[in-house]
């Protein structure tokens, strides 16, 4: 059975077909995210990843990412995480990379609750953001049939 799926999603975003984007998900087996790449040429905006409407409350951060200030219906948190330096904005629940550029490796996840709103170890966000970090200098390849 295969561990891990990558899935790649392009778009040029200028009707003149310029300006392309390319974002590339990486989805693993037991993994409680997904990793992210985004990658634009030439670089004429920045790159966000956020929530796509502002939280009912505001996110926290922490090293390496920013969490959800309040539960979901299921009493779960998402999880917005880099490697690289971002800047953040908790009341609209986004991060950018600081420094700008052409590519911007990130993650989503999640802080899985228990029935009784307890957290496992291995479901807080740190143990999250650690489990992306394990696996970020992976090298994928893309194989032809």
């Amino acid at each position: 059975m295969p561990e891990l799926c990558i899935i790649r999603c392009t778009s040029n975003f200028q009707s003149s077909g310029q300006d392309r984007l390319t974002m590339d998900i990486s989805l693993r087996r037991g993994a409680h995210h997904a990793s992210i790449i985004f990658n634009q040429s030439p670089k004429t905006s920045r790159l966000n990843l956020s929530v796509s409407s502002a939280p009912g409350s505001s996110a926290s951060s922490a090293t390496g990412y920013i969490k959800a200030g309040a539960n979901d219906s299921d009493g779960n948190k998402f999880i917005f995480g880099s490697p690289v330096t971002f800047t953040s904005d908790l009341t609209r629940g986004l991060i950018h990379p600081t420094t700008g550029g052409t590519q911007f490796k990130t993650f989503v996840g999640y802080e899985l609750a228990q029935t009784n709103g307890s957290i496992n170890s291995g479901d807080a966000a740190d143990s999250v953001r650690d489990q992306y970090l394990d696996n970020v200098s992976e090298y994928c390849k893309i194989i032809k049939a």
